[in-house]
């Protein structure tokens, strides 16, 4: 049995994500955002039945939850402590394409209170996307899946997943 999609499955899990299947950085069972695969026997039984599919970690906007910065611009990240005079906390937080695009990643925090009460709606600012912020559940690309187009595996950096300071919900 190919264990791709199990392994990386139960990591995100073990991060307190719910996961589903990929094609094409696209979830495809019906209800994935509604009903995410969380325990062992969900994610061994897709497995089986998709052991080569990427997975999708599920982000949705709730206090406790987890929600994504999705960056697709240089810069972004100097812009926020530029403009707050704070630095970003410690968080967990993966890179998409570690070779080719470093500054590409997901900066991942947990709702807060605060956080989700200013997130309405997931936004795409063109440098950067918040994903998980609105009222329907979205999902990125796990660590550990590789790219296709470049070969890369999407690498995290192994630290836990920090609260959203209120002052980065303000900013963004």
């Amino acid at each position: 049995m190919n264990d791709y999609f199990f392994n990386i499955a139960m990591a995100a899990r073990a991060r307190g994500f719910g996961v589903t299947p990929l094609r094409d950085k696209r979830p495809f069972i019906h209800a994935w955002n509604r009903h995410p695969l969380t325990t062992e026997t969900e994610i061994r039984t897709a497995a089986k039945e998709y052991p080569t599919c990427d997975v999708g970690v599920v982000l949705k906007r709730k206090v406790g939850e987890s929600f994504a910065i999705d960056i697709d611009s240089p810069g972004v990240i100097e812009r926020i402590e530029r403009e707050t005079g704070k630095t970003l906390p410690e968080t967990y937080t993966v890179l998409s394409r570690p070779e080719t695009v470093p500054y590409k990643r997901h900066i991942f925090f947990r709702h807060t209170k605060h956080s989700d009460s200013a997130f309405k709606k997931n936004v795409n600012a063109g440098e950067y996307d918040l994903i998980g912020v609105g009222v329907r559940a979205l999902q990125v690309v796990s660590e550990g899946c590789v790219r296709p187009d470049t070969g890369e595996i999407r690498t995290g950096n192994g630290l836990p997943i920090a609260d959203c300071p209120d002052w980065v919900a303000d900013w963004l």
